[in-house]
């Protein structure tokens, strides 16, 4: 199974000569909020509203048909529809193998959010992955709190050469 649009040997940035293959990723993922626990804090009247959250998400990775199944928890920060959010992501594989990662990111709530995932761990034909992401999520629902968005992600990681 490649979670790739291509593969080919590279070098690192900065390095000399590299033991890594690199390779091109580009894939959808399909999200929707299972757990939301919202604090709303209260200020100033005539103040934006604002609250802070902890979030858990469920969902799938698409690329040519389904190739995996994600977990992700936030924590967030929500300034009248402006946010900004910090995590942890696990993709897991149908052989069992899995990728976990940290992400960051901003924007509208709902509406258009950017933000980077960095790949940190992973296990069976990713053990050694390293890498970073880009990301632009779409809400698909009116309201932040039903939470159903999906994700286009590209960018390159690397693998050791086995």
């Amino acid at each position: 199974m490649c979670w790739c649009v291509s593969s080919a040997a590279g070098q690192e940035q900065g390095a000399p000569s590299s033991d890594r293959r690199v390779i091109t990723a580009e894939w959808k993922e399909i999200l929707r909020t299972t757990v939301n626990h919202v604090l709303k804090i209260v200020s100033s009247e005539g103040m934006p509203q604002r609250s802070i959250g902890l979030m858990e998400q469920r969902g799938r990775v698409l690329q040519h048909g389904d190739i995996a199944t994600l977990a992700a928890w936030l924590t967030y920060e929500d300034r009248a529809g402006s946010v900004s959010y910090t995590g942890y992501v696990r993709y897991r594989f149908s052989d069992g193998a899995t990728i976990f990662g940290s992400f960051a990111g901003k924007g509208q709530a709902p509406g258009v959010q950017q933000g980077t995932i960095s790949l940190m761990e992973g296990t069976g034909q990713f053990e050694g992955i390293q890498g970073t992401l880009a990301f632009t999520a779409a809400s698909l629902s009116p309201v932040m709190l039903e939470g159903r968005y999906t994700m286009d992600v590209v960018g390159e990681y690397s693998l050791p050469f086995r």
